[in-house]
């Protein structure tokens, strides 16, 4: 599932994230919600996956090298910072 586009959000109050409402329907079908959010290669950004097709990127990931500085720092942003959540009734995270 792809979601394309650049979307600029805000944590409200309690540190949730909403979910652009185009987006919502698509990630109850595909995924029922169930999600992993996880921080961009660079640092500065937020990946957003079903947690089905994170799994499948996962598995690539772990074949990367933990003796390539690079490939190193890129698993440890990938999985170090990688979160399971839950969208809730509302579209929030």
């Amino acid at each position: 599932m792809l979601l394309i586009g650049l979307h600029m959000v805000a944590l409200d109050a309690k540190g949730r994230l909403a979910i652009p409402a185009r987006y919502r329907p698509l990630l109850e079908e595909h995924c029922q919600g169930k999600l992993v959010i996880t921080m961009q290669h660079h640092g500065k950004s937020l990946m957003l996956y079903p947690e089905n097709e994170f799994e499948e990127v996962a598995r690539t990931v772990r074949k990367l090298s933990d003796f390539d500085e690079a490939e190193q720092k890129f698993k440890y942003l990938f999985f170090g910072h990688a979160i399971q959540l839950d969208l809730d009734s509302s579209g929030r995270v």
